[in-house]
Formats: C-alpha cells, structure tokens, sequence
C-alpha cells in the first residue's frame, strides 16, 4: 500500500483524474454518475476530500475501508513522517460464507487497530468492503447448530473464539459497535440468541439495536450483562477474571426474555418510570394493565388502541409527524428533516427515539392497529400539513412551507463580491447578471415566475460554465442534474424531482445543451406553478416549482418560447487556475454568510427601478431580484437585446425571408417596395426546389404559423381577404400590418403571382435560382 495519505486515497480511487492542482473522482459513499469528489492535498500533508452531493466525509472514507485518522500525516516527534506505519498484524479473523469460502478477513494490528480486507483473487488484499456481503462470524458452523440451542452473541471476534474453544456456540457481527446493521442476521432466525454487552454505553447500544432487528424472528432474545465486568470489560475479561462456563450457560437460562418495552432499562440501568432521567418514552398501539384475577392471580390485560389514540401518543411523547402534501411523511431532525416513506422507516425512527412495543394482538378490547395501517392514518391525519419543506430560508418566506431550524450567521457582503470576484463574466453586466443567479434561489416569489439562465460563451470548452453553474447549486445545497439525450428523460426528471433525496434542492441543472433544443416539457417545467408525476409508493404527487434551471452550452439554439423564458450570461475567455477546487473549498468554509447575504439583500433596499420598456413576463423577478442587483436596470435592457442571439426560430425566419426575397426577384418583382399575394402551392412547390426539402402547403403554413412574434416575421402574413384569390399570403414590403388588397393606398402595388408564372420560369432567371440554391 502507499504511503502519503494521498497516495493512499488516490489508490483507492482509481477513476481519479487530474484537476488543477487536486483530483476529481466518483463518490463511492451514492451512486455517482459525474465524478463529485475533490480530492486535494492540505498544507501539513492531509488529505483533503469533499462530496459536492453532500456526503460527508465519514461516509466517503467508510466506503473506502479508511477511517479519517488516515487522511491525517502521522506525526513523530511533532513533523509529519513520509511514511504512514501500518503497525503489524497480530491476527487474522476470516469471515466464510455457508459454503466455506473465504469472504474477507478483520485484521488486528499493534498498535490497537482493526482493518477489514477482501482477496483480490491474486493472491494479495484489498482493504475494503465494497460489493462484499457482511456475514456473521463463523458462519458455517453456526449453520449446522441445533435451534434449540442457545447461541451467545459477543462484541467481537475475539470473544466469540474463546467462547468457541469452550465449547459454547457463539458468533459476532463484522465491524464492531454500531455497525451490526451491515450484518445479515438471517442465520440467527428461530435460535434462542443470548447478548453479552461489552461493559459500556456503545456496547449496550449494539445490543439493543440487533435485539430490535431480531424482534420477532429470533425464538428468543436474552440480554446477558456479565457481572463484576470493568468498564469497557468483555466476556474475555470474565473468563480471565475466572469466569466458568458452566455458570455462563446457567445465567443464561436464568435470564429474563427480552422485549422491546424492556430494551433500554435492561441495557442501560435506567428507570421504566415515564419522566424518570434518563428513561426514555413509550410508544404502543395497545394500553397495558396489570390486573388481579379473582383467584389472586395477577395478569397482563392487553387493550386495543384507536389510530387517532396511538398517533396522540406519538405525537405527545416523541414528536410530531408532519405530511409533505402528497408525497409523504417526514419528521424534523437537527437542522434538516427525516422523511418517513413507509413503515419500516417511520417505525426505524420511532425506535430510535421511543421504546416501542407493537403487539400482534391484544387479548380484550377490539383489534389492534397495523403498522400499514397507523401510516395510512398518520398520512391523512399528521400532526400538520406542509406543501414544501426547506433547509435554508426564502425571502420572503412562503406559506405552508416547514423551515428547518438553520441557523444563520451575520451576512457578510465581502464574502460575496470576493465569490464573484472569481467567477468569470465576459462583461459587467455578465457579472450583476451572475449575481441575480446567485440570488435568485433565495428568493420566494410565486411558484413558476423564475426565469431559466444560460451560461454561453464564445471560447469553448473551458470557461467556466459548468463549474459556475455547480458552484452556484452548492451554495444553495446542490443541484439536479438532468439531460435531454434520451427520450424518457423529462419523466425522470419528474420522478426525481418528486424524489425524498431532492425535495430541499433549489437548482436543476441542464449540462452542456447541443444543437437546436425545444421541448415544450421543459418550457413548461421552467413557469409550471406546479411539477406533477409518479413518486414511488405514493403515486401521482406534486411539487411547488420554486426551481431555478441552469443551462450550459456553448452555442445556444432554443426555440422562441424557451428563449422567451431565458436570461443569456456570457462567459469570458478561459484562465488558466483551479477554479472548481478553490469554489469548493471556499463555499464549503463560506457557504451559510453567502447564503445570509443573499437573503439581507433580498430583504433589503431596491438598488435600481426597471425601465418600463424593458418589463417582460419576469416582472415579479425583476422587481424582487433584479432590482437588488447593481446595475440591475442596464441588464434588464441587456437581457431583451440578447434573446434574439439564441432564438432558433428568428434564425431560421431570416433563412425562410432570404429565400421568400429571392423567389420575389426571380419572377420579376422587387420585394423592397412591392406587395405580393403568393399561393401557399407555389410557394412550397418553389421552396422544395430550391432548398432541396420537401414542403407541403400544410406543413409549410404550420411552420409559418410558428414564427408569429418573431421580429420581422411580421412582413409575411396570411391573407385576411381572398379577393386576391385563393389561400394566398402576404408579402409586405415593410414591417406593417397586414392590410386587405382592396384597401391598399394607391402608392402600394398589390401583385398577384399565379402558378402559371412560376411553370414559364425564362432559362435566365432559373440559372438564378440554381445559382443561389
């Protein structure tokens, strides 16, 4: 293995690639179709990595096999050494699957140290886990135990081997505390499991957690705490201390059943009393009794609670369970949220933070509720219904949308002009209209009033486009990233959108856009008030569009109503620095003043008044955003100017009115001052010969039809009368409005071209055409 704590994080990503002075690789902690991870090298030798979707770094490194200890330099004497020692490997615990063969091993080292490592298949070691199946310890013997026997649950591998060397049947899960959950405990199924807890909080929060995975599978559940153990003592210091084997089992057979009402006061010492410290509360779906039978006898009496009576217990001593519309449940969680999609993951929660005991049945008093069933009551009667919920704050804040408790810091103005100080505009009005980006997912207007940004340069590959468009994403969480390649590719981006994992994203991303692009979903997408699809398990769901779309390209071709719907941003010539690295850091250090920023100058004055011949469809964005910006009011200008520039169909009206000028002049007439009725026949018989496509009088009207409002498209209307003849259009010499035949001034020559006009074409005037074509 190498040495560098860099070189030892670039081992285990292979996919890893030069960028600036660090590399990009693919995450290995989510399913990553870009690579996201910056991987770079601190001053004092460090790793340094960051997941731009929001992996921290205890995942990405867990993933890997590496604990953070090993991005650090190893220090001797204060100074960083080259090598990192590994220390030697003092045992070997292999873990089988249930036909003997070897899946991985955890490995000891002196000094204290675990390690888990996989065969390569020739003959050497990789050190992680990844696509291996975590089973448990000494599984293939485990498999032939009788199910009658009891089978003694440890910490650790070492336990479990001397346990094994007694005689007694024992297993452990990989890993240690805390990782049990990785572990398939299938093989434990309809054995009498017995836990020995390592003396310590960690190692009876283990117990309890598998205890619960195995609630209702196992036969039976014991929770065996060893007496006169040391803290943090095992059942190797028992037996050392002189422990016997004979009173291990006897204890054992002693021990009282475990039950999830029970778990935490049997693990940790604690009172069962509601409200004692450190008790913790309790959750059912029946009410307990103890009653006195007429014989003196006592008994358990089991009574069958309500939905609504069971969600007011949750409600009451847990929390409240909040509904996201129509896309599920979610509860708050620190400064963010938990959703809740089924009942496994609400009831996951639930025994996290409440004991909880869900009885099958109650024996008087009606029939119990279902976990199906209490989420399906919980979904139509939470305990408060919200239609967006939100990490970082709006302004002004929205109705009906749960903010999360994200604390902000003071803005800090600097840190933002020193953020657009490294971005890359082509011009000053580039640089407010980069800054309106940045701004603008900050800002609560209405759903669907944010117009679409297109970052465009005239250099290529290189500017800074995606990497300006991300960036911005990350300052507000992270964006989603979409493509227009395939043709199912808006329905998933609807299912994504409807997603759990990007209902708190602001951004979408349309990345590195080619050729001529008009959708009429996307155009619909970018001013829909709302976002409707298929969300899995729940169905038809809608979103709030509160989206602000990104688009990448180098040379921008939309359709009229995209481009309508757009504001171009140039992008200067490329400098040759790390900007992405830098962006990443900077934001990841900086990200909550930036987003404080943008909120006190949202809030705050209007820096600028937008010129009334300038108020477009974005008025409400102009005024909440635009008008922040400084110099807001010459790019709103600016904004209108450049539409033309990537408005497909007023490129290709120019193309149509050069070959509609052309045609004018080949029979003889000057379409400069000249009024001219042409057949829609003619017209596309001549335009199929001479642009060597095939047009059709209805296809040719529909795509007419297609440049109204297109600027100049206008001297080319269909006529309003048939006094001239026929289904004809009007040819206009200027850009006026189209004026009936019979009323045109006298200054006007009104002229009729018939098809026998084109049909007696003169030798000359064909050369022409066939000249120009």
């Amino acid at each position: 293995m190498s040495g560098t704590p860099i070189e030892l994080l670039l081992e285990k990503l292979p996919d890893a690639k030069k960028n600036g002075t660090g590399w990009m690789a693919k995450c290995p902690s989510h399913e990553d179709r870009r690579p996201s991870l910056s991987v770079g090298v601190g001053d004092d030798g460090r790793a340094l990595i960051h997941c731009q979707a929001g992996c921290t770094p205890e995942a990405v490194v867990a993933a890997l096999g590496l604990t953070l200890a090993d991005l650090m330099p190893p220090r001797t004497n204060g100074h960083a050494t080259a090598t990192k020692p590994r220390g030697k490997i003092v045992k070997t615990y292999p873990y089988h699957d249930a036909d003997g063969n070897l899946l991985f091993e955890s490995v000891r080292f002196d000094p204290k140290d675990f390690k888990q490592r996989r065969p390569d298949g020739n003959g050497g070691w990789i050190w992680n886990l990844q696509g291996v199946d975590r089973v448990l310890y000494g599984l293939p013997a485990l498999l032939q135990v009788d199910s009658e026997s009891f089978v003694f649950v440890t910490e650790g591998e070492k336990d479990t081997d001397r346990l094994m060397a007694c005689g007694i049947i024992a297993t452990t899960t990989s890993g240690g505390a805390g990782n049990g959950h990785k572990t398939d405990l299938a093989p434990l199924h309809s054995h009498h499991v017995v836990f020995l807890p390592d003396n310590d909080k960690a190692g009876r929060e283990h117990v309890e957690a598998l205890a619960q995975a195995l609630d209702g599978k196992a036969a039976s559940i014991r929770v065996l705490a060893l007496p006169g153990l040391p803290e943090k003592g095992d059942a190797s210091d028992w037996l050392d201390a002189g422990g016997d084997i004979e009173d291990l089992v006897g204890m054992a057979e002693q021990a009282p059943l475990w039950t999830p009402a029970t778990a935490t006061s049997k693990a940790t010492g604690d009172t069962a009393d509601d409200g004692a410290q450190g008790s913790r509360p309790k959750v059912s779906n029946v009410d307990i009794e103890e009653v006195t039978l007429p014989d003196g006898e006592k008994a358990i009496v089991t009574t069958a609670k309500t939905p609504d009576e069971v969600g007011t217990n949750v409600f009451q001593k847990v929390g409240p369970i909040y509904a996201l519309g129509n896309r599920g449940l979610f509860v708050p969680d620190a400064q963010t949220v938990r959703f809740l999609p089924d009942d496994a993951a609400a009831f996951a929660w639930l025994k996290n933070n409440a004991e909880v005991y869900w009885a099958a049945r109650a024996n008087r008093g009606g029939t119990v509720v279902t976990r199906a069933e209490f989420m399906a009551h919980l979904s139509a009667c939470p305990a408060e219904r919200f239609a967006d919920v939100s990490e970082l704050p709006h302004h002004p804040s929205v109705p009906a949308t749960f903010y999360c408790d994200t604390k902000l810091p003071s803005p800090n103005p600097a840190r933002l002009t020193e953020f657009l100080d490294h971005l890359n505009p082509a011009t000053p009005t580039d640089r407010a209209l980069l800054e309106a980006m940045i701004l603008t997912p900050g800002s609560g207007i209405q759903c669907g009033a944010r117009p679409a940004f297109v970052l465009a340069s005239d250099y290529g590959r290189g500017s800074g486009k995606t990497a300006t468009a991300e960036a911005v994403a990350f300052i507000w969480g992270g964006s989603v990233d979409t493509s227009l390649a395939t043709r199912d590719g808006i329905d998933r981006l609807r299912q994504r959108l409807l997603h759990d994992s990007t209902a708190m994203r602001r951004v979408v991303l349309l990345d590195n856009l080619r050729g001529t692009t008009s959708n009429a979903e996307i155009e619909s997408l970018i001013t829909a008030g709302d976002i409707q699809g298929h969300k899995l398990y729940v169905g038809d769901a809608t979103r709030p569009n509160r989206l602000t779309w990104i688009v990448t390209a180098n040379s921008p071709s939309l359709s009229r109503d995209l481009a309508d719907r757009s504001i171009v941003i140039r992008i200067g010539r490329p400098h040759r620095s790390d900007f992405t690295g830098w962006a990443l850091r900077f934001i990841a250090e900086h990200r909550m003043a930036l987003v404080a920023t943008a909120i006190a100058r949202l809030a705050g004055p209007a820096l600028c008044s937008i010129p009334a011949d300038c108020r477009d469809r974005w008025t409400a964005w102009q005024d909440a955003v635009l008008c922040r910006v400084d110099g807001g009011d010459l790019a709103a200008a600016e904004i209108i100017a450049r539409r033309p520039s990537v408005d497909a169909d007023a490129e290709d009206w120019g193309e149509f009115e050069n070959e509609i000028r052309e045609i004018i002049r080949a029979i003889g007439h000057d379409p400069d001052t000249e009024t001219v009725a042409m057949p829609l026949t003619v017209l596309a018989a001549r335009l199929s010969a001479t642009t060597n496509l095939h047009w059709t009088p209805k296809g040719l009207a529909s795509r007419l039809g297609e440049f109204a409002g297109v600027d100049g498209a206008e001297q080319f209307t269909r006529n309003p009368s048939r006094s001239a003849g026929g289904r004809t259009w009007l040819w206009h010499p200027s850009k006026r409005p189209a004026m009936r035949p019979e009323t045109t001034p006298e200054a006007s020559r009104t002229v009729r071209v018939e098809y026998p006009d084109f049909a007696r074409l003169n030798p000359r005037t064909l050369e022409r055409i066939d000249r120009w074509t």
